[in-house]
Order: structure tokens, then sequence, then C-alpha cells
């Protein structure tokens, strides 16, 4: 409503025309959801089955003429999601994403990339509590696999607990994160930073910078510690 208003209020200005072009891609992204979730609709009333949790079945099945199966209705979750974050609707996004994580748990990889999608916007969202909480359930309830167990999600999960200053957890995750090794040179040099600041003990008493903080001491005072 408020880029109408601009357009209509100075449809000569170079905000406008950004406006327009702006809007044209709103409309053709919110038709495509509109598409989806239609299709989506059909295949419910054609193979109720796939939408039944308890009896949801993995393998594809043939319903008047429309191949149905979990990849295919995985997938149009997805490109909802992806057209929800182009909109920059996070809820919405994590929303149709929940679909996947807890109704598909057949499909492991595709339920670690649903919960590793959902954190993330979480955190662009700034709710690191729930992207931390996410980040457990990511590591307890999918497969051990190396990618998504232990790798950048477990970084991601360390700058969360930086960001709500719980120094300790950080640098316990973040040190974790560089035991493995991984093969992320932004994540490695960025933890490493980190772990370096929360390694300081200025006025050396023997207490390093992150169990000051978490116990409310200054790392300035050698007579103040945990």
């Amino acid at each position: 409503g408020a880029f109408v208003l601009v357009h209509q209020k100075f449809p000569d200005s170079e905000e406008a025309k950004i406006i327009v072009d702006l809007l044209n891609e709103s409309h053709e992204i919110l038709s495509a959801i509109s598409d989806l979730q239609r299709e989506l609709e059909r295949i419910k009333e054609k193979a109720p089955r796939y939408f039944n949790t308890e009896r949801r079945g993995a393998s594809g099945s043939f319903s008047d003429g429309v191949i149905v199966s979990a990849d295919h209705i995985i997938q149009i979750y997805q490109q909802i999601a992806q057209n929800w974050i182009k909109m920059r609707n996070y809820p919405r996004a994590i929303q149709t994403l929940k679909n996947i994580s807890s109704g598909f748990p057949q499909k492991v990889f595709s339920v670690q990339d649903a919960f590793n999608t959902i954190a993330k916007l979480q955190m662009k969202m700034e709710n690191y509590e729930r992207a931390i909480r996410t980040y457990n359930t990511l590591f307890n309830k999918v497969s051990n696999s190396f990618e998504y167990h232990e790798g950048e999600p477990l970084y991601q999960q360390g700058i969360c607990f930086h960001k709500l200053l719980r120094y300790t957890e950080a640098h316990k995750t973040l040190k974790k994160f560089l035991r493995l090794k991984v093969r992320e040179p932004n994540y490695t040099r960025h933890a490493e930073q980190i772990i370096s600041q929360l390694e300081q003990d200025q006025d050396r008493d023997g207490f390093r910078l992150y169990e000051e903080a978490d116990s409310g001491c200054s790392d300035q005072d050698p007579n103040s510690h945990p």
C-alpha cells in the first residue's frame, strides 16, 4: 500500500520506477506461490495419504493420471518456501518448511536441509534462542551425517551463543567446530577470531574473558574474578 501511494503521488520520480519493478516482481512471486499451493491441494485431493503423517508412503503412486511421490511434494514445499524468502517473509517460509521437517522423516536429507534453513531464517530474524533450539533438534533428531551434524550448523550455533553473550557456550561450540577441521575457511577464520577474543586474560588473574564475562566479573580487575 505504501509503495502504491508513492507511485500515485510521485509518478515521474526514480523511486516510482523502482516501485513498479518491485510490485511486478512481488506479483510474480505471489502468483507462483498461489500456483504451487493449488498444486498441493490438487495432490492432497488425489492422494491424501501423503498428507497423513501416520500413513504417508515414501514411494510414488499413480492416481488419475498423476504420479505422486513424497519427493515431488517436498520439492513443492521447498519452492514455496524459497518464494517466501524472496519476499523476505521469513515466518511464512519457516511455517512452510516445517511441513517438511515434521512430515517426512524418511526423507532424511530433505529434513536436514529444512531444519538448517529454518535455523538460518531464525538468525536473520535475530531470534537466536529459537535458532539454537532448532540446531539442537537438527543434531539430535536426524542422522549423524557429517555435513549437518558437525559442519556449518555447529559454527552457526556458536555464533548464536555469541550474539546472546553466552560466551562459555559460544567458546565451547566454536572450539568443537574447529576440531572438526571443516573446509570452510571463512567460518574457520571467524571462529578463530572469536575464540581468540574470548580467551584473553587482560588482568592476568588466570581467568579467561569468557569465564569472567559469564560470571559478571571484570577482566580489567585482577580482584574481580569467578
